[in-house]
């Protein structure tokens, strides 16, 4: 099946437009008392924005403040995607990213995302004291983290080279031919040539 193909099967929900002003993002973070949404085999990158399911009610209330008040949050990959309430201390990784709740939407469904765009990477430290945003369950501290342009450009994109071979020959394995991964695959090369 070609890409174009696989294109035109797709279903394709239209829900509206969306206009966000980024510069009403542009609180810092509180490093003491970060609030978390915690997601199920989810993982968010600094600069990458992306749509979240809110499946939980807390994780509503926590999107929509973060939203209402532009309260950068943290979103941190839960260890087991089955818990409901995960803890600080085993429930969830060690790393996440920063983000910013650009919008939250209900869709036709009933169901509800959230728009969420990366910031910077942190560590979790340990627990917050709550304090920033009473709506969360979870709060950390945690240590905002610098990322770094690579030392060895001709090392670098080798490394891109290589990871995105791999991925491609791990999408066409795939069942049903993943194409949506190909085309990611693709884009983040393309990204990497410029």
């Amino acid at each position: 099946m070609s890409t174009k193909d696989f294109d035109e099967q797709l279903p394709v929900v239209q829900i509206g437009s969306i206009e966000i002003n980024t510069t009403d993002f542009t609180s810092d973070p509180t490093p003491d008392d970060l609030p978390v949404l915690p997601t199920r085999n989810l993982v968010l990158f600094p600069g990458v924005t992306i749509p979240i399911s809110l499946t939980r009610d807390n994780s509503l209330k926590v999107a929509k403040a973060a939203f209402e008040r532009r309260i950068p949050i943290g979103i941190v990959c839960q260890v087991d995607s089955e818990e409901e309430k995960p803890t600080i201390i085993r429930g969830l990784h060690r790393y996440g990213v920063v983000a910013d709740v650009y919008q939250v939407i209900e869709l036709p469904d009933g169901s509800q995302t959230a728009l969420v765009h990366g910031r910077e990477r942190f560590r979790v430290l340990g627990k917050g004291d709550g304090q920033t945003m009473s709506e969360a369950d979870l709060s950390v501290r945690v240590k905002l983290m610098e990322d770094t342009a690579p030392t060895n450009e001709e090392e670098f994109n080798l490394t891109i080279a290589s990871i995105t071979e791999i991925a491609s020959e791990v999408s066409q394995k795939a069942p049903h031919g993943d194409m949506s991964f190909s085309k990611v695959m693709n884009s983040i090369k393309i990204m990497f040539q410029d």
